[in-house]
């Protein structure tokens, strides 16, 4: 199954102005995952300033369902500690610098879903919808001058329909299961 954490912390750790390193101890993590928006303002007063620019994941899950196609929608945010929080100009400056952090991350998600295409690869990245206009919003500040931008994508995942009998102890006739209700 495709995890799109995965491949956004495989980013972070290529992209250079990031060079994450994968592991709960590493020494210069800018890859991390959080439950919700709440869990990102407690969660960034925990960040080093040294962590910049950094980018976090929501690890909750919102989607919609078909009877053969789930859509989950994916949050990311793209953090840059500013200099100076008290200076306007320093908190614009740590916004535009996250936007283009944003920005690479789209080329290079792009990117990898024309060689999937191309390889014929099938690999799950070619179902994250990319539109001609996409939402994004800036987002801060938060403890010691960290702001952002978050972007929302949407993902489009095909999924079995088929009941496999492996998955239950006994298959009962809905005859009998009708007998007890």
């Amino acid at each position: 199954m495709f995890r799109f954490d995965k491949f956004t912390e495989h980013w972070a750790s290529v992209y250079r102005p990031m060079l994450h390193q994968k592991g709960k101890y590493a020494r210069n993590k800018r890859f991390y995952l959080t439950d919700t928006y709440m869990g990102l303002v407690d969660f960034m007063t925990n960040i080093r300033p040294d962590q910049s620019p950094c980018v976090v994941m929501e690890s909750a899950q919102e989607g919609t369902m078909t009877d053969r196609f789930d859509y989950p929608r994916y949050s990311l945010y793209f953090m840059v500690r500013a200099e100076d929080m008290s200076d306007g100009e320093s908190a614009m400056d740590a916004k535009t610098e996250a936007k283009q952090h944003m920005q690479k991350f789209m080329n290079y998600l792009r990117s990898k879903q024309e060689e999937d295409a191309r390889c014929n690869l099938r690999t799950g990245i070619s179902g994250i919808k990319i539109e001609q206009f996409m939402n994004y919003d800036t987002v801060g500040p938060f403890y010691d001058g960290w702001y952002g931008v978050q972007i929302t994508l949407e993902n489009l995942e095909a999924y079995s329909t088929c009941v496999s009998q492996d998955d239950y102890i006994e298959d009962t006739p809905l005859e009998e299961i009708s007998k007890e209700y």
